[in-house]
């Protein structure tokens, strides 16, 4: 959960700050309040790595977290979002998750 920036392992720059009172972190609020969560790649962004020292590429995602008792409109919505052509269907796995491992 940051501001489109990379992060790496062996770089701690501040510590971590929570959304809640607890300060538990806001990517757990739907598995501590039992809600369906549905994460959704919208597209990708490219950086050059420090680590490979050549242009890598990040996915980019929204969760979605619905009321309990609701994961049918979580589907629908992201079934319906697919169907219109907003969002991929189909993620693939590699350096790309629109063209798999071999991207070039």
């Amino acid at each position: 959960m940051g501001a489109c920036t990379e992060d790496y392992r062996d770089m701690y720059t501040t510590a971590p700050c929570g959304i809640f009172a607890a300060g538990l972190p806001g990517n757990q609020m739907s598995v501590l309040a039992a809600l369906p969560d549905y994460t959704v790649p919208i597209g990708e962004r490219t950086y050059f790595s420090r680590v490979t020292e050549r242009n890598e590429t990040l996915p980019i995602t929204i969760g979605v977290v619905a009321a309990a008792g609701c994961d049918h409109v979580l589907m629908d919505l992201v079934t319906e979002l697919a169907d219109a052509g907003i969002i991929s269907g189909e993620g693939k796995t590699g350096s790309s998750i629109y063209w798999g491992e071999h991207s070039g």
